[in-house]
């Protein structure tokens, strides 16, 4: 999943969030079925992460990380640091709500908490260059998919910052 309700749906061209949440929740009741999700961390969803682990918590859903490297422009390296820090913002509320038992797993089979989230992205130096090929390409594909709701409607953060 890129994230939960309209980050989803325009992440992924033609998904339905309500269908898709139906479908994992009648899924998770099977009792030979072990449900997880795995979530790619990347640029124009990551306003989104912070719901999405609400979402995976509250349906007691684990959850398996990813992180984009390329194209770079996805990556977080092309996202302002403010907006990362309203991110984490968000995730240490989660964290602090939890107790500070906050934990996924990423995909390299490590068990990962806020702190090395944060650790990690906070070593991830802006650049400008990259922030400019992101709006070109959240444009292009918002043009591209003839999209009811663009990312600009959805994230508009994304598209005000100033370098």
């Amino acid at each position: 999943l890129e994230g939960i309700g309209e980050i989803q749906d325009w992440a992924r061209h033609g998904s339905d969030w309500a269908q898709i949440e139906k479908n994992i929740k009648q899924v998770d009741k099977l009792a030979n079925v072990h449900v997880s999700v795995k979530h790619t961390i990347q640029a124009p969803t990551f306003i989104g992460f912070p719901s999405l682990l609400t979402w995976c918590q509250d349906n007691r859903i684990p959850l398996v990380l990813g992180v984009v490297k390329k194209p770079e422009y996805l990556s977080l390296k092309a996202l302002p640091v403010s907006i990362r820090d309203r991110v984490f913002e968000n995730l240490k509320k989660l964290d602090e709500s939890n107790n500070g038992s906050m934990s996924f797993d990423d995909l390299d089979s490590d068990t990962m908490n806020y702190q090395n989230i944060k650790d990690l992205f906070s070593e991830t130096k802006f650049d400008p260059k990259l922030y400019n090929e992101l709006k070109n390409y959240v444009q292009v594909f918002d043009t591209q998919k003839q999209k009811e709701k663009k990312l600009i409607d959805i994230y508009p953060e994304i598209f005000e910052h100033d370098q």
